[in-house]
């Protein structure tokens, strides 16, 4: 497995990453935002791409933002990883995506569009599947952060472990999958 250093964030979805048992379909909402690793941002990209090409999987990455993707490509093609980058907005694309998801890292911008893409990829997750909601710390009058509107939904549905986990500084991540996974 790919080796994280300081960053809290990436050694939390790799471990996530890592309890997917089948692992063929990984798509990631939010694409890296600075071409530098830190502790605390964006660079969840590089590491997902990394371990999905040892593993043989197939990873996309959704941004609406096309700077985000012409820097992503630029670094991946440093690292000369095979990822398929997207420009679009993220439910659309989880709204028409026709593969089964096995992992799903949604790291939009608020919790009604993170609600929205989850909702349109819920049906499309495999039964062991893993989704990661990253920045699920409290912040304005947010609760959960990204996740305000998907853990209460996934808590009240029921049929889902949802654990929210420290992962740098003040940032959480909510790693969520079902509880017969």
């Amino acid at each position: 497995m790919i080796k994280t250093g300081a960053n809290g964030k990436a050694r939390i979805l790799l471990e996530s990453l890592a309890l997917v048992s089948d692992l063929r379909v990984v798509v990631e909402i939010g694409s890296i935002r600075i071409p530098i690793d830190t502790a605390s941002d964006g660079y969840s990209t590089i590491y997902l791409a990394r371990a999905i090409e040892e593993l043989e999987a197939i990873f996309f990455t959704v941004d609406i933002n096309q700077a985000s993707l012409i820097m992503a490509a630029g670094i991946l093609l440093e690292w000369d990883i095979d990822t398929v980058l997207v420009h679009g907005d993220g439910a659309d694309f989880l709204r028409q995506f026709p593969l089964v998801i096995d992992f799903l890292h949604l790291d939009g911008s608020e919790p009604e569009t993170t609600f929205e893409q989850f909702k349109y990829a819920e049906p499309k997750l495999s039964p062991s599947a893993v989704v990661c909601i990253d920045d699920c710390h409290s912040y304005g009058d947010w609760e959960w952060g990204k996740g305000n509107k998907v853990i209460p939904y996934l808590q009240e549905k029921g049929g889902w472990s949802v654990v929210v986990q420290p992962s740098a500084f003040q940032y959480k991540t909510a790693i969520c999958r079902r509880a017969t996974a």
